[in-house]
């Protein structure tokens, strides 16, 4: 990527996966159809990754912090916000 940083989509995260055939291949919750960008949304609005169920009740708490992780990232080295 001549010289740039890119933010490794592939297997993101421990909690976080990457299936072809889920969401058109799109960052998720592992184990879940729940992208990772509606959790990190919620956790930078100001919903604790411990309350991030009370929305996505198969979210667990390592996969809410994994999410807002992996969106920090990508937001640092030059992605979109969410």
């Amino acid at each position: 990527m001549q010289g740039r940083t890119v933010a490794d989509f592939r297997r993101p995260r421990p909690h976080l996966e990457v299936k072809e055939n889920r969401l058109g291949g799109w960052p998720t919750i592992q184990g879940t159809r729940v992208p990772y960008d509606a959790v990190a949304k919620l956790v930078a609005g100001g919903v604790a990754p411990a309350e991030v169920h009370r929305f996505y009740p198969t979210v667990e708490i390592s996969g809410a912090a994994d999410a807002a992780d992996f969106h920090q990232e990508v937001v640092q080295i030059g992605g979109r916000a969410a």
